[in-house]
Protein backbone atom coordinates (compact mmCIF):
# COMPACT_ATOMS: atom_id res chain seq x y z
CA UNK A 1 0.00 0.00 0.00
CA UNK A 2 1.36 3.50 -0.88
CA UNK A 3 2.37 5.92 2.14
CA UNK A 4 0.22 8.96 2.04
CA UNK A 5 2.42 12.03 3.26
CA UNK A 6 0.01 14.96 3.80
CA UNK A 7 2.16 18.03 4.36
CA UNK A 8 1.39 21.76 5.24
CA UNK A 9 2.39 24.88 4.16
CA UNK A 10 6.16 25.63 5.28
CA UNK A 11 4.57 28.84 6.65
CA UNK A 12 2.77 26.51 9.27
CA UNK A 13 5.73 25.19 10.58
CA UNK A 14 7.33 26.73 13.31
CA UNK A 15 9.81 29.34 12.97
CA UNK A 16 12.90 26.42 14.40
CA UNK A 17 12.19 23.15 13.13
CA UNK A 18 13.55 19.85 14.65
CA UNK A 19 14.58 16.76 13.30
CA UNK A 20 10.11 15.34 13.38
CA UNK A 21 9.58 18.86 11.25
CA UNK A 22 11.85 17.83 8.58
CA UNK A 23 10.85 14.68 8.50
CA UNK A 24 7.50 15.48 8.00
CA UNK A 25 8.62 18.26 4.92
CA UNK A 26 10.86 15.82 3.26
CA UNK A 27 8.88 12.83 4.10
CA UNK A 28 11.68 10.65 5.27
CA UNK A 29 12.16 8.69 8.57
CA UNK A 30 13.17 10.25 11.74
CA UNK A 31 16.37 8.40 11.41
CA UNK A 32 17.37 10.35 8.07
CA UNK A 33 16.18 13.55 8.99
CA UNK A 34 18.53 13.50 11.69
CA UNK A 35 21.06 12.20 9.10
CA UNK A 36 20.32 15.44 7.30
CA UNK A 37 20.66 17.82 10.20
CA UNK A 38 24.06 16.33 10.58
CA UNK A 39 25.21 16.53 7.15
CA UNK A 40 27.98 19.93 7.16
CA UNK A 41 26.28 21.05 4.44
CA UNK A 42 22.61 22.10 6.60
CA UNK A 43 22.71 24.80 8.90
CA UNK A 44 22.08 23.06 11.72
CA UNK A 45 22.20 24.75 15.32
CA UNK A 46 23.17 22.33 17.73
CA UNK A 47 22.73 22.79 21.65
CA UNK A 48 24.25 19.69 23.41
CA UNK A 49 22.70 16.47 22.26
CA UNK A 50 19.74 19.02 20.92
CA UNK A 51 19.86 19.35 17.18
CA UNK A 52 17.52 22.57 15.06
CA UNK A 53 17.48 24.62 12.17
CA UNK A 54 15.73 28.04 11.65
CA UNK A 55 13.11 27.22 9.25
CA UNK A 56 13.65 29.72 6.81
CA UNK A 57 17.75 28.83 6.58
CA UNK A 58 16.21 25.43 5.94
CA UNK A 59 14.47 26.23 2.99
CA UNK A 60 17.19 28.09 1.98
CA UNK A 61 19.38 24.93 2.21
CA UNK A 62 17.03 22.56 0.24
CA UNK A 63 16.56 25.71 -2.50
CA UNK A 64 20.64 25.50 -2.45
CA UNK A 65 21.26 22.05 -2.65
CA UNK A 66 18.55 20.75 -5.57
CA UNK A 67 19.90 17.96 -7.35
CA UNK A 68 23.19 17.48 -4.80
CA UNK A 69 22.90 14.34 -2.68
CA UNK A 70 21.46 15.56 0.80
CA UNK A 71 23.43 12.91 2.51
CA UNK A 72 27.15 13.96 1.50
CA UNK A 73 28.95 14.96 4.43
CA UNK A 74 27.36 13.48 6.72
CA UNK A 75 29.05 12.91 9.89
CA UNK A 76 29.99 9.33 10.69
Amino acid sequence: MARTVVVMPIEEYPPVLQAGHVKDILGISEAKAYEVLNSKKCPTIRMGKRMVVIRDSFMDFLYANQGSDLMEGVAA
